[in-house]
């Protein structure tokens, strides 16, 4: 699949008229870095009030996290470096963790699904990496939903070709319970998955890639 390359990471501002079929132009969110090549496989969050987002920088080899300055993304702050990862990054996961911006992610040449939670509530400094399934070559297209008060992470087990969810066993994701295989136990099964929240329950949509099937 061609992937389109973006030089620079931008979010689209929604006009408040009643119709909402007109947006304005195209702002950069990514103020600190003159490079290109920045802004892949975003995921965008309110954070303490601003939009902000995770992006992986694709020319420095790092995961990025970058915040307004304003509710409605008109300016925004410095970009914040979170982790050094040198490989491509098929889907990065941002949410609010415990009042605090959290990423899950794929850890690159460790191979493990990786967490990491902010020191404040605009994700100005953040904590130590957590390494959440270190069972290799794990942790692609992660999607993270809160569960229950708990952080909660479904992913995609690459060596394995199977689907996995785990959860934290607090609520600042610091110690995580040990992974569930929920599907692929004979095919190909669990790329591009979604977790999301259904009648109070965890759930998963996902790729069959043997059978070519949602």
């Amino acid at each position: 699949m061609k992937k389109i390359i973006l030089s620079l990471s931008c979010i689209l501002l929604l006009l408040r008229s009643s119709a909402q079929l007109t947006w304005n132009p195209p702002v950069r969110a990514d103020q600190s870095l003159n490079h290109g090549d920045v802004g892949y496989n975003t995921s965008s969050a309110i954070v303490n009030g601003n939009p902000a987002m995770v992006y992986y920088d694709q020319g420095e080899f790092r995961i990025m996290f970058v915040r307004a300055l304003d509710a409605t993304g008109t300016t925004w702050g410095p970009a914040v470096i979170i982790d050094s990862v040198d490989v491509f990054n098929e889907k990065l996961s941002l949410q609010v963790v415990n009042g605090n911006p959290a990423v899950a992610y794929y850890g690159g040449t460790n191979g493990n699904l990786c967490y990491k939670r902010a020191s404040d509530m605009n994700g100005s400094t953040w904590g130590t990496k957590v390494t959440v399934d270190a069972s290799g070559m794990t942790g692609f297209y992660a999607s993270m939903k809160i569960v229950n008060g708990n952080p909660a992470i479904a992913y995609y087990d690459w060596l394995n070709t199977t689907l996995k969810y785990v959860r934290a066993s607090d609520a600042s994701g610091t110690t995580w319970n040990t992974p569930l295989t929920l599907d692929g136990a004979t095919v190909a099964v669990g790329s591009h998955c979604s977790l999301s929240i259904i009648a109070g329950n965890p759930a998963i949509s996902y790729s069959d890639d043997d059978n070519f099937n949602l």
